[in-house]
């Protein structure tokens, strides 16, 4: 015996629901992909190696790291400021030791460019010494980014330098939920680094005077600003509502083309949207767009 349906089952309302909450959301998780909605607040301390190795003009293109890393920064903050909702940046070279560029966290670009200008102007390479204290640098960045209650934190170290992390320093960026990520020039990539950037959410890259402007523009900026959980949010609606809209035609397919029984039939189907959506949630919930 087969269940008889008053009319199509495309006619049901909870079916046309679902088709539509299918169609609404792959069309924002598209919009949310499309036009950054939902990018989360983010406060972003970039600590510029400014040791002296980084005056040294390189053979290839003629250019100190130096001057690429402010050409970069230059241009990253440019680039931020258009930004629907833009990082507020803060800058601060280190050697020996760690002195400030700016004086605050500002999405302003001129005054960011500005700040790098006079900082030149002062010769701040000086004034930092010459070696590389990559433990000093983080630890100011950590203690810059403390002020930063209610934004996500991410810190990106510029250095040529392949000095190591101390545990510590990795465990203190954990606990006030700082994101290490390190650009290293013309160097490996120091294992103890590339652990602290994936403990802490980070990234840690390898690169050279030629496409450091490219990776802290694009790749680091994208990574920063991502909004990629709401789209996946959204997405996961999207398959939640599409397992709601299969509940009557999978409980027809299932009575006429593998001769189930009706109430058997209607169960499976049930069940099939249950399941789907509790795995939807708990693999993509509520619960994932908390934090940064």
């Amino acid at each position: 015996m087969t269940l008889s349906y008053p009319s199509s089952p495309w006619r049901y309302p909870i079916l046309q629901l679902s088709g539509f909450l299918v169609l609404v959301f792959l069309v924002v998780s598209l919009l949310t992909n499309t036009l950054g909605w939902f990018s989360p607040p983010v406060s972003v301390q970039m600590m510029l190696d400014l040791s002296s190795s980084t005056y040294d003009r390189d053979f290839k293109s003629g250019k100190s790291l130096m001057a690429a890393e402010i050409e970069a920064v230059k241009a990253y903050a440019k680039e931020n400021a258009l930004s629907p909702n833009p990082n507020n940046l803060s800058l601060a070279g280190f050697a020996d030791l760690v002195q400030p560029i700016t004086n605050n966290f500002s999405a302003d670009s001129e005054a960011i460019a500005t700040a790098l200008e006079q900082a030149v102007q002062a010769n701040i390479f000086k004034q930092v010494g010459g070696g590389t204290n990559l433990t000093l640098a983080v630890e100011s960045g950590i203690n810059s980014l403390s002020s930063q209650l209610e934004r996500c934190k991410e810190m990106l170290v510029v250095t040529d330098g392949a000095a190591n992390l101390s545990p510590t320093q990795i465990l203190r960026a954990q606990s006030h939920r700082v994101k290490l990520n390190f650009l290293i020039v013309s160097q490996t990539i120091p294992h103890n680094l590339a652990q602290a950037a994936r403990d802490t959410g980070g990234l840690a890259l390898s690169a050279d005077v030629q496409n450091i402007q490219s990776l802290i523009t694009n790749r680091l900026r994208q990574k920063f600003s991502s909004n990629s959980k709401f789209v996946k949010f959204f997405l996961s609606l999207a398959l939640i509502s599409l397992m709601w809209m299969l509940l009557f035609p999978l409980d027809r397919l299932l009575q006429n083309f593998l001769q189930i029984r009706f109430d058997h039939a209607g169960r499976i189907a049930l069940f099939n949207a249950v399941f789907w959506t509790m795995m939807t949630f708990w693999w993509m919930g509520l619960p994932a767009l908390q934090g940064c």
